[in-house]
């Protein structure tokens, strides 16, 4: 493609140490630098394999034939490349004991001056990308149908789809606010005033072992969190004291989660203590780091 030409002509005039690639479409490109002696390293943040089987824009007779052509692609970095980054374990399942495995981890900035809770509405807020496996119907949905006073902001790009269609019907007829894409200070402004963050997202094969890192975004705020209940979720916080978990899809289970909320500010309060004191005791990007930094040490020695 355009964009794998362009990537291995810059890095021929740039000559690099070393070249850090993020995307598999990019691995080709990978291979002409390491034929001109520029050390490459492969970073998998997701695991796009099994996102293949359910992406809606792949048809259907191909989701059993791409993945398996993606898996061999794969191969080429453990076997090529000079390094290889994966963000989980899971994800450096694919590429062998060869992957590094440096983690998402939050980088902690001043602890908020929250509000006190006043007589407006219960608000809570989603950040990020605004799919339909992220959950974000079932959370409209839910605070349709909740008899509490409550909010939605959802701060993000509404998709030109059927999709976006849907969840713009839902926000017309209700107390949801889709803000569209917001600058890093909207949304620090957002996080101050909300009252919860949410994380509704599908049982996916994508979804289920990631650690999301608005989990960390939301308890940096000092916000309680209502979550689906997904392995990579438990990991990350402590179910019951900072977050609320509800199964996946289902949601009677959310709407009751954030009636609880709504009608307990005491309670909140206190889990959104908690999620930010859990934090700052968890290993920090720092920690992560210093993993890059060997690997980058190890391939330049």
């Amino acid at each position: 493609t355009v964009g794998v030409a362009r990537v291995a002509a810059r890095a021929i005039r740039m000559r690099p140490a070393v070249c850090h690639l993020h995307d598999p479409e990019l691995i080709p490109a990978g291979l002409v630098m390491r034929m001109l002696g520029i050390k490459v390293v492969y970073d998998a943040h997701e695991d796009l394999v099994q996102q293949l089987t359910i992406k809606d824009w792949v048809p259907r007779p191909l989701r059993r034939i791409l993945p398996k052509l993606l898996a061999q692609l794969l191969k080429v970095p453990t076997i090529a490349f000079s390094g290889v980054v994966a963000a989980t374990p899971e994800v450096g399942q694919a590429f062998g004991t060869d992957a590094v495995i440096v983690g998402n981890a939050p980088t902690l900035g001043e602890r908020r001056q929250r509000p006190d809770p006043g007589p407006s509405a219960f608000t809570v807020v989603y950040v990020g990308s605004l799919t339909r496996p992220r959950g974000l119907l079932d959370a409209a949905t839910a605070v349709a149908s909740c008899t509490a006073d409550i909010c939605l902001k959802i701060a993000g790009r509404v998709p030109d789809d059927l999709f976006g269609a849907e969840l713009l019907e839902l926000a017309a007829a209700h107390n949801i606010e889709l803000l569209g894409w917001c600058t890093r200070e909207e949304v620090d402004q957002l996080l101050t005033s909300a009252d919860a963050g949410i994380l509704p997202l599908h049982d996916t094969p994508n979804y289920r072992e990631s650690r999301p890192t608005k989990l960390w975004e939301y308890a940096e705020a000092g916000l309680p969190t209502i979550a689906s209940d997904l392995p990579g979720v438990r990991e990350m916080s402590v179910p019951g004291e900072d977050v609320l978990l509800f199964p996946p899809g289902d949601v009677v289970a959310l709407t009751t989660c954030l009636e609880e909320l709504a009608q307990d500010p005491i309670r909140r309060r206190a889990m959104g203590e908690a999620a930010r004191r859990n934090l700052e005791e968890r290993p920090s990007w720092p920690d992560e780091f210093a993993k890059l930094d060997d690997l980058y040490r190890d391939i330049l020695r």
